[in-house]
């Protein structure tokens, strides 16, 4: 299967879409843009939460060491699908899921990290699955 045979192109909403869909799926692989627009609706949603938190709480907001009630809410029930994300974005590369716990090297392992998640993925399948983005119909050959 070629890559133009299987569109990996993601867009905003997509990526979103495809978070939800494969909320706890560890298995398959996903392509940059799932990624890194899933990472910035995140950190959009994280800032509007933040932002909500100081008009209702003000202050009582740092409580939890920065962050307010919605904010931790919001963060909990991301975690499990943001740890498959990374795992499927590693596979996309060749690498483990494992590689997640290079982040435990508190700078450089969250750098290595960011820059393994930045690599191009593999165009031919890998020992993780095709060229297709996880919750996506694989197209015919």
């Amino acid at each position: 299967m070629s890559l133009s045979e299987t569109n990996r192109d993601v867009g905003f909403g997509e990526a979103i879409s495809l978070f939800v869909k494969n909320y706890a799926n560890f298995n398959g692989r996903s392509s940059r843009g799932a990624y890194w627009w899933w990472l910035l609706c995140g950190l959009t949603v994280r800032f509007g939460l933040l932002l909500l938190e100081q008009a209702l709480f003000g202050a009582d907001a740092n409580d939890l060491g920065g962050v307010g009630p919605l904010t931790v809410l919001f963060l909990l029930a991301t975690l499990t699908p943001e740890l498959a994300l990374g795992a499927r974005r590693l596979h996309d590369t060749g690498r483990s899921g494992w590689w997640w716990l290079v982040a435990i090297v508190p700078i450089l392992g969250v750098l290595s990290l960011l820059w393994l998640f930045a690599q191009p993925g593999a165009r031919e399948a890998n020992a993780f699955g095709a060229n297709a983005e996880a919750g996506r119909p694989v197209a015919a050959s």
